[in-house]
């Protein structure tokens, strides 16, 4: 069922309208619509346009079955989806999995420390030459003031000759670290002022949201893509010199 068909037959794509009930409906309430509209659609009701009635008949009954399992009334509720026939509804529920502030610390305590942070810390180091600008804006779940930390890893991957030591990793303005800090000081105030639209404010006691910095973050990123496109198919025309 999609819901473009849901639309031209019921004149709304929403479950709930479509069975005309309150979204905060109880289950009785559901069902007493459902078999209210089924005997108004039934199909053999409707002998002169029955293809049309048995349509919307099988759409009201695959409506009332979303919303009257609990499971499938949780994924149209929390993000419009109806199911797919070729994907089972667990996938979808694994896909649109609702990731809280504890998911979000547990794999920071996780992550931190672990074999696979010291890897992704190597290939952020080699892929971008040492560039701490890239390393720190890249690495999972870092935040600014775990520079030192970072540093130290990669400086102990130079000693074990596991990496090459690039010199703008050896060599870096001190500047630019400065410059850094004050990116990460701004990522870490728009992120609480984030949390605090989010009403999350309440729930942790300083910015270290990773969550919020890295919606901050993918959205900077996504700016400066857009800007790049912009920059390369939409530069203004050259005006022709005169002869």
């Amino acid at each position: 069922m999609k819901k473009e068909e849901l639309q031209q037959a019921f004149g709304t794509n929403d479950l709930y309208e479509v069975l005309q009930v309150d979204r905060k409906c109880s289950k009785s309430q559901l069902k007493r619509s459902y078999h209210k509209l089924s005997l108004k659609y039934h199909p053999d009701r409707h002998n002169e346009e029955k293809e049309k009635y048995t349509q919307m008949f099988q759409m009201l009954n695959e409506s009332y079955e979303i919303l009257s399992n609990d499971r499938r009334k949780r994924l149209y509720d929390n993000h419009g989806h109806m199911d797919d026939e070729d994907k089972p509804l667990s996938e979808w529920e694994d896909y649109f999995k609702t990731i809280t502030i504890e998911d979000i610390r547990s794999f920071e305590n996780q992550y931190k420390g672990s074999d696979k942070e010291r890897s992704d810390i190597k290939d952020k180091y080699l892929k971008y030459k040492g560039n701490m600008d890239k390393i720190m804006d890249h690495v999972l779940a870092v935040r600014y003031d775990e520079e030192d930390r970072i540093k130290k890893i990669i400086q102990e991957l130079i000693d074990s000759s596991e990496v090459k030591a690039y010199r703008a990793f050896t060599n870096e303005n001190p500047n630019k670290r400065i410059a850094r800090e004050e990116k990460g000081k701004e990522e870490a105030k728009e992120a609480e002022e984030v949390m605090k639209e989010m009403g999350l404010d309440n729930n942790i006691n300083d910015f270290n949201n990773l969550k919020n910095q890295l919606m901050v973050k993918h959205q900077k990123r996504q700016s400066s893509f857009l800007e790049s496109l912009e920059a390369k198919y939409c530069k203004p025309a050259k005006k022709k010199r005169k002869k």
